[in-house]
């Protein structure tokens, strides 16, 4: 992720550093999972090397004691392959689930959000939401965003806009007519 790329997608300088600052995080901490996996892996690798060895050094002994000890060693050689295979797939699934927090508190701070915590149930809603992640992004995530602001209008700032009257939309007559159409809007305002 680089600042170039959030600033072309329109991020102001604070959600740029925001943004970067979550994501440096986040990057810190799934170096350290992968680094503890990897320590891991790397004891299993060779706890396993050990049996191998171990292994082959009881086939050369007596008959009924060396199948014994082997039989032993096999089984825990399988063992340490099951850990290792086991400990690969929990620090890939740490790694992903990483990856996609990252990525939605990216997404989520290019948003207005009415408070902290509504920012954050966000988050924690997009990612329970099963959209398919590519590895960068969520597929899909600006249709959900839609939904998610028609579901929960209030989750998101507003910005009030002025409507001056049949014809003018969201332009403004001419300048006689410019306090009539506030009143008017004022009053649309009120009502609702």
């Amino acid at each position: 992720m680089k600042r170039e790329d959030l600033k072309a997608l329109g991020f102001t300088d604070d959600q740029v550093e925001a943004v970067m600052k979550m994501n440096g995080e986040s990057v810190n901490k799934a170096k350290g999972d992968a680094e503890a996996a990897a320590a891991k892996v790397k004891s299993f690798e060779e706890q396993l090397a050990k049996a191998n060895e171990a292994i082959e050094g009881f086939k050369a002994l007596d008959a009924e004691g060396a199948k014994k000890a082997a039989g032993e060693w096999e089984a825990k050689a399988k063992d340490y392959e099951k850990k290792l295979k086991d400990a690969e797939k929990d620090a890939k699934d740490k790694m992903d689930a990483l990856a996609q927090k990252a990525s939605a508190e990216a997404y989520a701070s290019g948003l207005s959000f009415s408070s902290k915590a509504a920012k954050t149930q966000f988050v924690k809603d997009l990612l329970g939401a099963g959209l398919k992640f590519d590895g960068e992004s969520f597929l899909g995530a600006d249709d959900y965003r839609k939904k998610y602001a028609e579901a929960d209008p209030d989750a998101f700032k507003v910005s009030a806009q002025v409507d001056f009257g049949a014809g003018h939309g969201d332009k403004p007559p001419a300048a006689a007519n410019v306090s009539e159409a506030i009143n008017k809007s004022l009053l649309n305002m009120l009502s609702k």
